[in-house]
């Protein structure tokens, strides 16, 4: 964060703005004191163990992620699209990029639930200003929309099967099997 907000953005060459620099800041404070400071006041645990549960807590929550993002874009079927020459326009519209670089994993409760709906990474890209909740009652309309134009909707099935899905890809592209010169990853997945 620190590092982000220290360098002007690369698009505008806008610098962070003093608020800019009091919200991080501000946030950063009220995490740590809401976070470890509060309770190494009032809990009666050893530090170490309240900074240990601390620790693992951001572990889990970072590890968690990690997963979750790895399963909504490496996986069979999503493409890695080549940077573009011209750094302000990609090649096809934004909507599309949006469906050919994402997929959906899961869609079980349990799994919307501790994602926060980040399952539902395709509608979560296009409509991230719709509460989560929503996703999967979208998620047929944008599968059938897609369907109509000619455009991918990848789901990679179960949590699982996306983990397999991964692993398989993650496979390819560390032994060169697939043509990341091209910009395009072969598709193995289901494709809805």
């Amino acid at each position: 964060d620190f590092d982000q907000i220290r360098h002007a953005d690369p698009l505008t060459g806008k610098r962070a703005s003093g608020g800019d620099w009091a919200k991080v800041l501000i946030g950063k404070a009220l995490h740590i004191s809401l976070l470890l400071v509060l309770p190494l006041v009032v809990m009666k645990a050893p530090a170490w163990q309240i900074v240990l549960g601390y620790m693992l807590c951001l572990y889990v929550g970072g590890f968690t992620l990690a997963i979750v993002f790895q399963l909504a874009h490496v996986v069979e079927g999503v493409v890695f699209p080549r940077v573009p020459t011209d750094a302000n326009r990609m090649p096809e519209a934004w909507a599309e990029h949006q469906l050919r670089t994402t997929a959906n994993f899961g869609k079980t409760w349990l799994a919307t639930f501790i994602c926060g709906g980040l399952d539902h990474q395709i509608e979560h890209h296009l409509m991230p200003r719709i509460c989560h909740i929503h996703y999967p009652k979208l998620a047929p309309i944008v599968q059938q929309c897609a369907k109509y134009h000619g455009l991918p909707y990848v789901y990679s099935g179960s949590f699982p099967t996306a983990v397999a899905s991964h692993a398989r890809i993650m496979r390819a592209l560390g032994n060169d099997e697939v043509g990341i010169e091209t910009g395009v990853v072969a598709s193995q997945a289901t494709a809805a």
